[in-house]
């Protein structure tokens, strides 16, 4: 089941990479995507919780975190570069990636140590 998603995945994103729209959007986006990993990786590894004792499992997870809560910054300069013109339904999915990522932060910072007890600090900071 997995591969079939991933195929799905890789067939949707040749589709969209060989489209017009992409193309002329393609001119306004300068955010290159190895920008984001890199922030990513270098705050996964400065700042990190400790939900499980293998510090692998808590560097992959928030690592994970961190690149699906940057990617939304390529989309946002886009917005700037195209004048603000967008199409309401982007508009309302980055608005609520937005706001799930304010509840997703509320949810950490309220629960955190309900579900890590026997820790006294909620993130490792690297040193």
């Amino acid at each position: 089941m997995e591969i079939l998603g991933a195929l799905i995945t890789i067939a949707l994103i040749v589709i969209i990479m060989n489209s017009s729209q992409y193309y002329a959007e393609s001119l306004f986006d300068t955010v290159k995507c190895y920008y984001i990993f890199a922030f990513a990786l270098a705050a996964a590894i400065i700042i990190r919780p400790s939900i499980s004792r293998r510090w692998i499992l808590n560097f992959v997870w928030v690592f994970a975190f961190y690149v699906e809560t940057f990617a939304i910054v390529p989309q946002l300069m886009l917005f700037i570069k195209k004048g603000g013109e967008i199409e309401d339904f982007t508009g309302h999915f980055v608005a609520a990636l937005g706001i799930s990522r304010v509840f997703s932060l509320f949810f950490w910072l309220t629960t955190y140590d309900e579900l890590n007890s026997d820790s006294t600090s909620a993130f490792q900071v690297s040193s």
